[in-house]
């Protein structure tokens, strides 16, 4: 029927956006794929965890990389190893920010996120390396994935969700906002720019303008950067 329907197509949309996401994040290690897999669960429930175990699984790079040297087993094994864990950290990330309350509260989203972003490469990694060790790539894997629900599921909840707060778009309204953009452009500009240490204060007053005048969707966009500057400079 009807609800058959609705929930095959969320799942087809979540694995392309999970693909999507994911594949732009690889060059950079970051995981706004991941951020987005429990935002789609704690919005469309377990549908959504079915197109993130698909769209994971499609983005794996062991699958590109299948040659005469390789095994064709291997790689679809590993894969799907990837994509279960991928899924069930959502499925567990959802439930856990569900239970706290905790999906739009900055301290509990970021104690609950630490949390459950261990169990992607944990479970990954376990099942990848005989004699499991915690190296460096899973606490990469463990950084990213925890970055990317912090930056991410505040940004989709407060969008897919009707805001209490609209206010009138006027010609000021306007004009404040282009100043708070440009401040905040600058800003980061200044803050990530080749030499020296970062200077994130130069963020912090123009981050702070747009939360209180423009509301949570428009800072949680504003907050939303499109490269790391710690990857790429």
């Amino acid at each position: 029927g009807f609800a058959t329907l609705e929930r095959c197509l969320l799942a087809c949309a979540s694995a392309a956006v999970y693909y999507a996401l994911a594949r732009a994040g690889f060059p950079f290690a970051l995981g706004p794929a991941a951020g987005f897999a429990v935002a789609a669960v704690l919005l469309w429930g377990p549908s959504a965890a079915v197109g993130v175990f698909v769209g994971a699984w499609l983005a794996d790079e062991r699958l590109s990389s299948v040659g005469p040297g390789s095994s064709l087993a291997a790689s679809l094994t590993l894969s799907t190893l990837g994509g279960l864990c991928v899924a069930a950290q959502a499925f567990a990330g959802a439930a856990l920010l569900r239970r706290l309350g905790a999906a739009q509260d900055p301290t509990r989203l970021t104690r609950a996120a630490t949390v459950f972003c261990v169990l992607a490469p944990l479970i990954g990694l376990i099942g990848a390396l005989p004699g499991f060790i915690w190296t460096r790539a899973a606490v990469d894997w463990w950084v990213a994935d925890t970055v990317g629900v912090l930056v991410v599921v505040p940004l989709v909840l407060a969008w897919a969700r009707p805001s209490a707060r609209t206010a009138r778009p006027t010609t000021a309204r306007a004009a404040e906002g282009s100043a708070a953009a440009a401040l905040l452009l600058g800003g980061g500009a200044l803050a990530f720019g080749d030499g020296g240490e970062p200077l994130l204060f130069l963020t912090f007053a123009p981050l702070l303008w747009i939360l209180l005048r423009f509301g949570p969707r428009a800072a949680t966009a504003a907050r939303t950067r499109p490269r790391c500057p710690c990857c790429c400079g």
